[in-house]
């Protein structure tokens, strides 16, 4: 099994002006408290919201008093910059309480590729959601840099079943001494998922881990996936090749499970 160094040197959080920065971060800690790895979080002011702001006739309206009032740069930025401090804030207290050590940087850019283009140095990215990987470019980025990219469906469960996918590749290989490495640091279940043309021989051998199980899946597609998951039941953490992922991204969309792609 692969030491931790070897699989991840540094998290890298994506934030940006959302609520769901706290359990994100919380994730995030987490994971790289389990990897022993350095926290980074980097927080993405939306160049675009900031120019659609300087517009003379937007207005923000209270959803709760109706009441409208003028939404311009200035405060928009202002805005942001408070999301940005609390995020700072939290990610202090929850990196404390992991012993993790940690890092923060605020970044101006459209969507994540400013942070992808920053990850040169890093691992692992997290995101809260795949909307991310929506922009071509910023996959193409992310499978030619390598490494890994966690996608949050909801919090991330360490003791659930590790699930990891085979297609044969040599992402898969990959995937694999991921999802065992991390199986064994939770101290969970792992359980390999094997396409039909690859159940045989050209199957790899399960990682010595209690409880590692495999089982062949009917089809490699959405449908089948998702049936075999929901047979495991306990599904904390779903791994699959980085590619095999791109193909499958109704299983991302769809949220119900953290999934880590692996390059």
């Amino acid at each position: 099994m692969a030491e931790p160094g070897s699989f991840v040197r540094r998290v890298l959080v994506v934030l940006d002006a959302s609520p769901q920065n706290p359990a994100v971060l919380e994730s995030a800690a987490e994971l790289a408290a389990r990897l022993r790895s350095e926290l980074l979080a980097m927080f993405v002011e939306d160049a675009n919201l900031l120019r659609l702001a300087e517009l003379p006739f937007l207005r923000a309206v209270d959803p709760f008093s109706g009441a409208a009032r003028e939404l311009n740069g200035m405060t928009m930025e202002r805005g942001m910059r408070a999301y940005a401090r609390r995020a700072q804030e939290t990610l202090r207290q929850v990196a404390a309480g992991r012993r993790v050590r940690w890092s923060f940087r605020t970044v101006q850019g459209t969507g994540i590729s400013s942070v992808v283009s920053a990850a040169s140095g890093t691992d692992l990215i997290v995101l809260s959601s795949p909307a991310g990987l929506a922009d071509a470019e910023v996959r193409q980025t992310l499978a030619e840099r390598g490494g890994a990219v966690l996608v949050l469906g909801g919090r991330l469960r360490p003791g659930g079943t590790v699930v990891a996918v085979w297609s044969g590749d040599p992402e898969s290989g990959r995937a694999l001494e991921a999802a065992a490495y991390l199986a064994g640091s939770w101290r969970a279940p792992l359980v390999l998922l094997v396409p039909p043309e690859r159940s045989g021989g050209s199957a790899p051998e399960l990682p010595g881990l209690p409880g590692a199980a495999s089982r062949t899946l009917q089809r490699f597609d959405e449908p089948c996936l998702s049936s075999a998951l929901r047979e495991v039941g306990d599904t904390g953490l779903l791994v699959l090749p980085f590619s095999a992922g791109m193909k499958l991204r109704g299983l991302l969309e769809e949220a119900r499970w953290p999934v880590l792609l692996v390059a």
